[in-house]
């Protein structure tokens, strides 16, 4: 199907394979390319599904300049479908081989990453907040109408029901929250590497303002799926351990199953 012409004008000259480069993202995902130009992604997302392009475009626009973020080339939105052209940063996802089987190099990137992320002066930031309320709200909203069930739970080895997922986060809502910027899903399809240095951030869809802990459960969950058990207690121990609480961390990642 053709690209509206807003977006078709800055592909013109450009090829691509059609191979379609998302991972757990929804959205759709497509390198363009051109000689003597910048490589291009087109991600499109149709309906309501995955995070908002828009917020991933104010996202990196909001960042250029703080962090290493590609740069928006183009953004369009016409009838359920938006799309999203940036430039290609330099580097290869921390997933991808061969940094998934060098994890020494590898956790202490994501670590360094994610303190990067979380230095961030956040003056005037756009982005929502991501409160511990807000998300019990969340997570109750996906209980009632069950986008959360025993079996999502149990494909993810959880074998309680939904409603007792549920009671465990009430009780562990933290009384204090952090509120500083946070990426929103931090994983290793999310970091780039290039030389064996940190080369650059993507998917910003979930960034706003939060606690440092809901990106330390995403990466905790990542790095065992990518990396090995054995490697989260080191990530924690690089990124600052003296910045962690235990009680907090067990909030969002109880949580994390229901939203």
């Amino acid at each position: 199907m053709p690209h509206p012409a807003a977006i078709q004008t800055y592909l013109s000259g450009y090829t691509t394979t059609g191979e379609n480069h998302r991972t757990s993202s929804q959205s759709q995902i497509y390198l363009y390319q051109k000689p003597n130009a910048p490589d291009l992604f087109l991600k499109i997302n149709i309906g309501a599904t995955g995070a908002p392009l828009i917020r991933e475009k104010e996202a990196m626009n909001w960042l250029q300049g703080k962090l290493p973020v590609p740069p928006v080339v183009a953004y369009h939105e016409e009838k359920n479908t938006t799309y999203l052209i940036t430039k290609r940063l330099p580097g290869i996802s921390s997933h991808e081989e061969p940094y998934r089987h060098n994890q020494e190099i590898t956790f202490r990137i994501l670590s360094e990453g994610l303190r990067a992320i979380h230095k961030v002066k956040a003056i005037s930031c756009p982005l929502p907040q991501y409160t511990a309320d807000g998300l019990i709200q969340e997570a109750k909203h996906n209980v009632q109408t069950g986008a959360v069930t025993t079996q999502s739970l149990k494909s993810r080895g959880d074998s309680r029901t939904p409603q007792e997922a549920l009671n465990q986060v009430l009780s562990l809502c933290p009384l204090k929250e952090q509120n500083i910027f946070t990426h929103g899903d931090y994983c290793s399809p999310n970091i780039l590497i290039h030389n064996n240095r940190l080369s650059g951030f993507i998917d910003w869809g979930s960034a706003g303002m939060g606690d440092p802990h809901r990106d330390l459960v995403s990466a905790q969950y990542s790095i065992r799926r990518n990396l090995g058990e054995e490697w989260v207690n080191p990530f924690f121990d690089h990124y600052g351990r003296e910045h962690i609480n235990e009680d907090i961390l067990a909030f969002y990642t109880a949580i994390y199953e229901l939203t």
